[in-house]
């Protein structure tokens, strides 16, 4: 195994937390017919916007109490709905909503150790509206994502073939707070991932955390492997690793 060919530079880049996707067009609020529905003011990370059919899990908190624990709601193109309706009063009250939904609400979350075929399956969202009071309009919710994404770039000046790109190092399961914040559970072992192509550059979705990676490859079949110093990559930031024939630094 070599280690002489490839060195890596990697910049960190503090960026606004819709960093990887474009920003959806504002849409007219339907009028709500006393159903609770919710619309997104960020989109997911491989998409334009959310797609029909994603389901997401909502809490509704009351000061008396829990009125909705882990309520399904589904995207129909334009917000997100159930049959859940409004309680009665007008007591204001705080929604949490997270994407993807699951069967209960998230303590974990991992992500997928093979992303080539895309980053949708290894992205986690969140997002809370406060003091929120029963509407005729869909309530606005600001999610936010709540992994980090990495960015690979590879300057190839000798001509080789280059493949078989993997980011070793990284913890894949996060664990879940309250408040639906993500870091990198510290019981869990590290993994390699498979990053996604996207143009020419290469991505992928990590937990939050602190690790020094393994970035490992092929040139013409040869296999090299060079490392990145610790460094700590926060949600819903990317970080760019730049595979170059100069000195390795850390920016």
């Amino acid at each position: 195994m070599k280690h002489n060919f490839f060195t890596a530079a990697i910049v960190l880049l503090v960026l606004v937390p819709a960093i990887w996707s474009c920003s959806r067009k504002e849409e007219t609020s339907p009028v709500s017919t006393g159903k609770i529905s919710l619309l997104p003011t960020l989109t997911k990370v491989t998409e334009d916007s959310f797609e029909s059919g994603d389901a997401i899990g909502v809490n509704i908190l009351l000061p008396t109490g829990p009125y909705a624990t882990n309520e399904k709601m589904e995207y129909n193109g334009s917000y997100f709905s159930s049959t859940l309706e409004w309680y009665e009063g007008n007591a204001p009250s705080t929604i949490t909503a997270w994407y993807p939904y699951s069967e209960s609400v998230p303590e974990s979350f991992s992500v997928q150790t093979d992303q080539s075929r895309g980053l949708a399956p290894s992205d986690f969202v969140a997002g809370s509206a406060s003091n929120v009071k029963p509407s005729e309009v869909p309530v606005r919710v600001r999610f936010s994502h709540r992994m980090s994404r990495l960015e690979i770039k590879v300057e190839n000046n000798a001509g080789k073939v280059f493949g078989n790109l993997k980011i070793g190092g990284v913890v894949a399961e996060a664990v879940i707070s309250d408040d639906f914040t993500a870091s990198g559970s510290q019981s869990a072992s590290t993994v390699e991932i498979t990053p996604c192509l996207m143009g020419d550059n290469y991505y992928l979705l990590i937990p939050p955390q602190t690790a020094s990676l393994t970035v490992s490859f092929t040139m013409d079949g040869e296999l090299r492997s060079l490392s990145i110093p610790s460094t700590t990559f926060d949600a819903g930031a990317q970080s760019t690793i730049e595979l170059t024939e100069s000195s390795a630094k850390l920016t």
